[in-house]
Order: structure tokens, then C-alpha cells, then sequence
């Protein structure tokens, strides 16, 4: 189905009771809606050599409309290019951010943790001090955005 796809109509969607549908938006061509069981997605289509390929842009829930339409057109012209749909599309969203965005690091978001969870118990205070400030010292410093999947299996083992 053709619609033009806005915030309103995004949220209005429900989830499918089986399978999936797809919502072609009126504005940016080979852009869509999938909308599953469980999920809705920004999706990209495209034909090469008469095959339909379908690539994920990024769950409605975790990106603007206008921030998916973005990314998708970039996604098309690395197509266009020939290069890999994803290359080189985090650097070129980077552009698009505002520099101001300051993550906190570790020991910001537990303090802000902790002053918002006034209703913990005594006992279980301490045990997450014991778990942040002994076992994650290392990282208190350090952006919440830089500390990565790798570093957390790292700390694991």
C-alpha cells in the first residue's frame, strides 16, 4: 500500500496479527513501513537484476521519520555508487548531528541513578556501589556511548 508516511500514521499503525505489511511511503521512492507481530520498520527497497533486496534503515522507535528518510537516501546513493548499502553511513550521519550532544559518563549516570532511585533500600545501595565504584572504576570516566560490547565481554571473562 502507498500512503505518505508521517509520525501520526507511524504511531497509528498496529502490529499484525500474522505476518507482515509493508507501507510504501509517497515522498521518498523504495522507502517503507514494515510493520511485523512485534516491530515497525524503516525499510529500503530495491531491485538488482530483477530481485527484490529489503534493507533495514532502523526501528521506528529508535529514529525520527525525518532522520530515517536521511539515512535511507544515503543508503541509495551508496547503491547508486555501487558500494555496500552501509558503507561509510555512520560518518555521514555524524555530519547531520548536533555537536552538543554530551553523553554522561559512567559516574554521571549513576549518581543521576542514584538520585532518582530514592526508594532503594540501604543494603541495595551498597551493593551497587560495590558493583560501580569497585568493579567498574576503570570506567568511570569514560562516555557511556564509549564503552562498547567488547570492553563488557572483555570484563566478563
Amino acid at each position: 500500500m502507498k500512503v505518505k508516511l508521517t509520525k501520526k500514521f507511524v504511531d497509528s499503525i498496529d502490529y499484525t496479527a500474522k505476518g507482515t505489511d509493508i507501507y510504501m511511503d509517497d515522498v521518498l521512492t523504495r522507502f517503507a513501513l514494515r510493520v511485523g507481530k512485534q516491530s515497525k520498520r524503516y525499510t529500503l527497497h530495491k531491485r538488482i537484476n530483477g530481485k527484490l533486496y529489503r534493507d533495514e534503515v532502523e526501528e521506528t522507535h529508535l529514529i525520527t521519520l525525518t532522520e530515517a528518510r536521511k539515512k535511507a537516501s544515503i543508503m541509495m546513493v551508496n547503491i547508486k555508487k555501487g558500494m555496500h548499502v552501509y558503507d561509510g553511513l555512520h560518518e555521514n550521519l555524524e555530519e547531520h548531528k548536533d555537536k552538543t550532544n554530551n553523553v554522561p559518563t559512567l559516574r554521571d549516570a549513576y549518581t543521576y541513578f542514584k538520585s532518582v532511585k530514592t526508594e532503594l533500600a540501604k543494603s541495595t545501595i551498597t551493593d551497587y556501589d560495590r558493583q560501580i565504584l569497585q568493579n567498574l572504576k576503570d570506567w568511570l570516566d569514560i562516555s557511556l556511548n564509549d564503552i562498547s560490547k567488547s570492553m563488557i565481554r572483555d570484563k566478563q571473562a
